[in-house]
């Protein structure tokens, strides 16, 4: 099974202060060997946090080795400029190139918007932080 990670949750697992119960699951996860992907946007949207926020780059790093990152192709951009309802553009963009990487992954956000439109589209969804 693919978890496609969204940065929402990839980030409460690499933060210091991330929570311990998405730390938690993503640590059941990954003894389960679950598999993780997402789009080349994580690996930008996670660094340029921990950047801003003057924190230690490796957990990140570490992390990275575990996603499969998924290109971001022309065909990528035009599904997601056609998403709707109305979601913010990288949303748009990871929940196209999740519909498009053809693992069928379940969506895996803290997002509820995020969340809601990845359903209306026909994916399933997770949140590690809810109990």
């Amino acid at each position: 099974m693919w978890w496609y990670l969204n940065s929402s949750v990839a980030l409460h697992g690499v933060l210091p202060d991330g929570s311990p119960a998405a730390k938690e699951r993503f640590a059941d996860a990954i003894q389960a060997e679950q598999s993780f992907c997402s789009s080349a946007l994580l690996r930008v949207e996670v660094t340029r946090t921990l950047r801003r926020e003057g924190l230690d780059l490796r957990p990140a790093a570490a992390f990275f080795d575990r996603v499969r990152f998924l290109l971001i192709q022309d065909a990528t951009l035009r599904l997601a400029a056609g998403i709707e309802p109305h979601i913010k553009s990288l949303d748009a963009i990871h929940l196209a190139a999740a519909i498009l990487s053809g693992l069928n992954p379940t969506v895996v956000t803290h997002d509820a918007n995020m969340k809601s439109v990845a359903g209306q589209l026909g994916l399933a969804t997770f949140d590690p932080m809810e109990p």
